[in-house]
């Protein structure tokens, strides 16, 4: 029982401090606690307009709901969530009325009007028997219909008392009048809400009754709902109601509102727009300590942020200056905290060399580097690959081939770095032989080849092996040597050179009688042993000779021989 609310309607000290104390005393004495029971009631149901139709104004002030005060529930609660409240009704009465109903918008509308909306209804319950051992104050109700079976409380007129226990005073509503106060008690769920923004929680309320005593069982409060009499309890004419204005709604005890943005009443906090980590909980409470709150990241420098003992979100940043590293092998730093800021700055990777570093910063050293190699020298040299490991080439696949004895063809095929050891080897090649009788006929046959510095394989100049003997008509040539590339067989005496004279007139005259023909101690000129007088070999000019080579006609070297050209000896070959 809200015993403030008695003496803020204007009742006596003595009745404030004394009188309603006494009375409740002798009627919690006489009364089961049954009677005062949180009763039921019917949600979900139409508002006063869309239930009985028409337009009823329902501003009679014959019942009104004067106060609804909290007796279980939430302390505060977020606009827009649905909310349930034990509440104790104080209802104001001037009049005797009858089957007094109690609407209240569950969606935070007209109690009077909300076509999109719904109505909690109620009625007062239960009853005395007999009626005169009733009590307003919380019931068992008054009932002027009981003889009938009627089950729905009334209301006496302030200025009797049949229950002989009343307690009245100035209404409320600045009428001046006297009202009798009844309470009632009823549990509802409604939507959170504060309409006049005041920071408390608000509904808007109707109540309704019926100015006759009914006189047939019929027409009783119940006869029709049994199991809802409530349902019964629609105004008896469309004034018979009462509704607060909509400018004025039922504060409903001291619920404040959280997320208002005002912190009110039991509200430890309320910051307008309740959310997850902002330290205050949807009860405007403040979350427990080290609940996590604004900004989560966990960094070096800036860890998860937590709410404090006084609802505060704490950044638990590391000091400024404390120590950090970024980056790993070449690229490793180090810096300090500053404002919750890691100021380190990694440094630029480079391509990977083989140094035992990481250079290109992936947290390996030296991984996947290779690089060719080779090895041995002349026809041994081969190729292969080398893998760098902690800094260092190593692994190298390179294997030199084998090496063979040294032959007359250019290349180090013993693999000792040189060629030079070629000259001198004995080479394999043809022989090397005329083809006919230049010079005196006979066959030039070499037997040996070796190698000269060149890398040729050539013939020796073997020259008890040479056989070159000729006629008195044709010099014996001492030896003979074979052409550049090996095919032909050469006298190591010039052509050019060749000359056929006598004693007297070189080159040139008279008949050709030498006997006998040598080359010259120098190996390049032929010459006559004896001398024969004036030889003639061309009689176009006498003194030169036309022609390279020539040959005695007679072929026996006698004198009076004619000097004649012989223009095949250019041409032979071995």
């Amino acid at each position: 029982m809200n015993f403030n609310y008695w003496c803020r309607q204007g009742l006596t000290e003595c009745v404030c401090k004394w009188g309603i104390l006494a009375i409740f005393l002798v009627v919690a004495v006489l009364i089961p606690s049954a009677a005062f029971a949180t009763h039921g009631g019917s949600p979900g149901q139409p508002c006063i307009k869309e239930k009985v139709g028409g337009n009823p104004p329902c501003t009679a002030n014959d019942v009104r709901l004067g106060a609804l005060t909290v007796v279980s529930g939430p302390e505060s609660c977020i606009a827009g969530e649905n909310i349930t409240v034990t509440m104790e009704a104080t209802i104001e009465s001037g009049p005797d009325r009858y089957d007094i109903g109690l609407w209240i918008n569950e969606v935070g509308g007209s109690a009077l009007s909300d076509p999109d909306g719904t109505c909690f209804r109620e009625y007062l319950h239960p009853l005395a028997s007999p009626a005169t051992s009733c009590d307003q104050q919380g019931g068992p109700y008054w009932d002027a219909e009981t003889a009938i079976g009627d089950v729905c409380g009334d209301v006496y007129a302030q200025n009797t008392d049949p229950c002989g226990n009343k307690i009245t005073g100035p209404c409320t509503d600045g009428s001046g009048g006297t009202c009798l106060f009844t309470v009632f008690q009823f549990t509802a769920t409604f939507v959170c809400g504060d309409s006049n923004g005041d920071g408390f929680a608000d509904v808007n309320t109707c109540t309704s009754w019926d100015n006759n005593v009914n006189t047939k069982a019929a027409e009783n409060c119940g006869a029709t709902n049994p199991l809802n009499p409530e349902l019964d309890t629609d105004p008896g004419t469309g004034s018979k109601c009462s509704c607060n204005p909509d400018d004025a709604p039922i504060r409903v005890g001291d619920i404040t509102i959280c997320g208002n943005g005002i912190v009110e009443g039991g509200e430890q906090c309320d910051p307008g727009d309740p959310v997850v980590g902002d330290c205050c909980n949807d009860s405007c409470k403040f979350e427990t300590i080290d609940t996590a709150c604004g900004d989560s990241s966990n960094t070096t420098c800036d860890n998860p942020d937590t709410c404090d003992a006084v609802g505060v979100c704490q950044p638990n940043n590391e000091p400024d200056g404390t120590p950090t590293t970024c980056g790993v092998g070449e690229c490793a730093a180090t810096a300090t905290c500053q404002g919750g800021l890691d100021t380190c700055t990694p440094g630029a990777p480079s391509a990977e060399v083989c140094d035992n570093l990481d250079n290109d910063c992936d947290g390996s050293t030296d991984e996947d580097l290779t690089r060719d190699s080779s090895c041995g020298v002349g026809e041994c040299s081969a190729t292969g690959t080398e893998t760098c490991t902690a800094g260092v080439w190593g692994d190298d696949t390179c294997t030199p081939g084998a090496p063979s004895a040294e032959v007359c063809d250019g290349l180090d095929n013993d693999c000792d770095g040189s060629i030079a050891d070629e000259v001198g080897i004995t080479c394999d090649d043809t022989t090397c032989a005329d083809s006919g009788t230049p010079y005196g006929g006979g066959t030039c046959t070499v037997t040996t080849f070796a190698c000269n510095a060149s890398s040729q394989c050539v013939p020796t100049e073997d020259v008890s092996s040479d056989t070159c003997g000729g006629t008195a008509d044709s010099p014996s040539v001492t030896y003979y040597t074979c052409s550049a590339d090996n095919t032909t067989c050469e006298s190591n005496v010039t052509s050019e050179n060749d000359s056929c004279t006598d004693s007297g007139d070189a080159l040139g005259g008279g008949s050709c009688s030498a006997t006998n023909w040598t080359c010259d101690a120098g190996g390049t000129t032929l010459e006559s042993t004896t001398s024969s007088g004036t030889d003639s070999c061309d009689a176009s000019d006498p003194d030169n000779p036309s022609v390279s080579f020539f040959s005695c006609s007679a072929g026996d070297g006698t004198a009076g021989d004619t000097c004649s050209a012989d223009t095949t000896d250019r041409s032979d070959s071995c």
